[in-house]
Formats: structure tokens, sequence, C-alpha cells
């Protein structure tokens, strides 16, 4: 499941809602740790990995008809909490497949999930094959052991390599270009959610970092020094690392006061997340988003933050189009290995050759961060949308209404009102001014409402005298009826 990093301080309105969420020593951290299910599952089919396939996984022609069944040999190591590989890139059963390689694994709380899985031992074999029984097949055909889960960090890489291979396997690279047989197709972008030849060329930059060419290569290692060099330079690398904070943040803060309609609030968005993208997005009363200022580029509901190894700041303009409070809501995932998990089968086959190590980017654990503010936005009048009639006042004639009078003050009318003072009269609207339930004179100051005038008080006593004569007259009146 997502483990999501929320912490948020809220005042009524207009008060700034920040949300700050740090994780310590970032990216070398211990790996997802494997889930094994509580009831154990019969056959079934596990839903398919992310983007296509040239081949029908569904609908193969060797002795499994559909890749995605896990049954036999299968569930056993489904049961056990193993990475179960499903079928290769390209969608087929084949000994020799070539990776990445679709698996799947019981998540708690979730249920099966599939996975692209990325080898990391560019001249192992990739022992992805299955028989009818659903045994996982080495690369001579022969049943070898299920999937381990590694305890620990990949033995084989360093610190930067792993947080290099989490960046590619979530972030791929937008751009493309192999040199002769790792053109793949003539691929154009590596991703692990597009084609099988641009999960084909994902995989070929993985291999950049978990196995750099040797000096001096010859025959296709040439080829594939030239398609690291071009894709995944060492200063590539370095601008990728720098772009991975160890201790990601993510601060939204608003406007303290509040706004009247058609101004523009501005959020200050502050990150050190710069490896994808920020979700934002906006609730409470309808207004539209724009970027003021900042390393920032808005598209959608993404907005993506350039920087380096400091927290920029990016400001972002919301105008709402009517009264009332208009929520900012951001999110972030940023990369870190703590949602990579590393995969292989124990098993050699006839050439004494192991099993790749996969690395798999565990969607499901992934860590988000979040930050949230909010801004308030009255009328003229300073009311927001929350504000009744006459300022907050029930107008209601009769000899028993009260007639809305001041900051939503009751102002009697006849026999039984009472009269609200400016100072004995209820708050205004939440969110106006300081964004506190206001007072007295500060109150009526915020929502742009006058004080009492000395007219409006003798007014409301001269009705009282009023009534209190009609009400005598009455009383005598009945008297004399009585006494005659």
């Amino acid at each position: 499941m997502k483990i999501r990093k929320r912490t948020r301080v809220r005042a009524v309105a207009a008060v700034v809602i920040a949300a700050i969420a740090g994780l310590g020593m970032w990216g070398i951290v211990a790996p997802a740790a494997a889930d094994v299910p509580t009831t154990p599952a019969v056959e079934f089919v596990a839903p398919l990995c992310e983007g296509t396939t040239l081949d029908d996984p569904t609908d193969s022609s060797g002795p499994v008809a559909n890749l995605a069944s896990v049954f036999g040999t299968r569930l056993v190591a489904y049961n056990e909490g193993r990475a179960v590989p499903l079928y290769d890139v390209f969608g087929s059963n084949n000994n020799n497949g070539y990776p990445a390689v679709c698996g799947t694994r019981y998540v708690a709380g979730v249920g099966p999930v599939s996975e692209w899985m990325f080898c990391t031992d560019y001249f192992s074999h990739v022992c992805s094959g299955v028989d009818e029984d659903g045994n996982l097949l080495g690369f001579d055909g022969e049943p070898i052991p299920n999937m381990d889960t590694l305890p620990g960090a990949n033995p084989k890489l360093t610190s930067d390599q792993e947080k290099l291979i989490a960046y590619l396997v979530q972030h791929g690279r937008a751009t493309y270009a192999g040199t002769g047989g790792f053109s793949m197709n003539n691929a154009t972008r590596a991703v692990a959610d597009g084609d099988s030849w641009e999960r084909a060329a994902l995989q070929i930059l993985v291999w950049c970092i978990s196995d750099p060419v040797a000096p001096a290569p010859t025959g296709s290692e040439a080829e594939r020094a030239a398609t690291c060099e071009d894709n995944m330079s060492a200063a590539t690398q370095a601008e990728i690392l720098a772009s991975i904070p160890d201790d990601p943040a993510l601060t939204v803060a608003g406007p303290a006061a509040a706004l009247p309609v058609g101004e523009t609030a501005q959020f200050t968005v502050t990150t050190d997340v710069f490896t994808s993208p920020l979700t934002v997005t906006t609730g409470g009363v309808a207004a539209s988003l724009t970027v003021i200022s900042g390393p920032g580029v808005l598209t959608g509901s993404q907005l993506q933050v350039s920087g380096g190894d400091a927290p920029v700041a990016v400001v972002l303009g919301v105008t709402a189009t009517g009264a009332g409070v208009a929520n900012l809501d951001a999110t972030a995932t940023p990369t870190a290995t703590s949602h990579i998990g590393w995969n292989q089968s124990p098993g050699l086959s006839a050439d004494q050759k192991p099993c790749q190590v996969f690395a798999t980017f565990h969607v499901a654990d992934q860590v988000v961060l979040d930050g949230a503010a909010t801004a308030t936005f009255v009328t003229d009048d300073g009311a927001d949308a929350d504000a009744g009639a006459g300022a907050g006042g029930n107008a209601d004639a009769g000899a028993e209404g009260n007639a809305g009078a001041g900051a939503a003050g009751n102002a009697g009318a006849g026999a039984g009102g009472t009269a609200a003072s400016a100072a004995g009269g209820s708050a205004t609207s939440a969110g106006a001014g300081s964004g506190a339930n206001g007072s007295g004179q500060g109150s009526l100051a915020a929502t742009g409402s006058e004080p009492v005038a000395p007219v409006v008080v003798m007014a409301a006593f001269a009705a009282l005298l009023l009534g209190a004569v009609i009400a005598r007259r009455t009383r005598r009146r009945l008297a004399e009826v009585v006494a005659e």
C-alpha cells in the first residue's frame, strides 16, 4: 500500500497549511519486504503489467495458454510471498527471454500486483520461462527454484547505482537513441509503461548503470558503449544523482489575509523534488491556477519543478470566481530505493551461469509527500460564501421578529425584541480578515461593515419605547372592558 506522509496544521481559514515530510537516509534504506497472504490464494489470473507487448500474453501458443495464470508451482511461490515471473518484454514464454520481465506478487491490503522487473546482470540468464506445471525454467529449459527476495540491498551495486536504477525504473527517459543492435527498433524513448521496444530500451539503460562497458570494447560491446555514452553518460548520471535529495521535502504556504473576489491569491510551493512532477489540485470554490514565478512549468495538474541541490520556491496564483475558501493541494513521489525490491532465482543452468537479479519498482510502496494551504475570497461587502442575509442577521417582520443589524447582530423590532450592540453581535464568518472567529470592532472592519451609527441605536430605543406605550394602552383598554 502507498505510504503517505501527511502533516497538516489547520487554522480556521486564510491561514497557512503546510506539510513537510522528511525521510532520513533517503535512498539507502532497506528495500521493501515481501508480503505473504494471510489466506492462501487459489488459482487465479494476475493483472497484466503496464504498457503494451508485441505478443498477447493471454493467448500464448506454448504449454501455458494464458501466461498471466498463477497456478501449480507459481501459486506456491505466490502464497510464499515470492515474485512470480509471468512473461518477457515481448509478452512471450521463452527460456531465453528478453527483459524486462513482467512479474506479479502479493501486496497486503491490495492483492496481486504486477510490475516490470528489470535485470541488473548483463551476462547472466533471464530465467523467466514456465512449463505446464507452473515451474520456473532456466536457460536450458529445466525447472529451477522459485525466486527469492534478497534480504537487503543488491550486493553488486553501490548506493549511487541503486539510486540511478531506482530513478530509471520509476521515471525512464524521455529520449533514447541506440547504436547498432541497441537501437531497439529505433525506439525514441525508454519507459516501462510504453511498448515492448521502449521497455527494452530502458533495460539497456539499466545495464549501463549495473554493468558498465569495459575499456576498449569490441563488437557488440562497442555498440553498447556508444549507446550508454549517448544516453547515460557520466555527466548525465551525475545530473540525475544531484536531483535526488537525501531528505526530500514539500511545503505549501498560502496568503494570511482574505482577498476580494477577482484578485489572485499567491501560494508558495517549496520543494527539492525535481525527478518527477508534483500533482497540484484545487478544491473548494471554483478557481483557476497559474504559475506566477519560479522554476516551475504547469501542464494540467502536473507541476514540473527544476533545480539543483537546494529546495526552490515556485509561486502559484489561484483566482477564485466567487466568494468562499479555495484549497490548494500538492503531492510528490520522490525517487527512493526503499520501494525497489531485488529478486533472484538461486538456480544454475547447465552452463553454471546464475540467473539475473531483478530490480522491481514497488509502486504500491511509494512514499508520497503532501502539502496544502487555503485562501479565503470575500465579496465587496466582506462576506464569504457562508455569509447570510443582513451580514448574518435574520430579518423577520412582526411583533416578535428579529431584524438583522450590524455585524450579525439581532435588533428587536416590536415587543419582545432585543437589540444587539456592535460588540455583542456574533462574529463574522470564519476566514474573514485574520481567519479566526472575529468579534468587536475588529470583526466589523475585517468584513467591511460599518460600526452601528447612533441613529440606529436611537431608532431601536424608540421602537422599544413605542412598544411599551402600545402595550400599556392595550392593558388599560382591557381593564375598561372588564370593568364594564
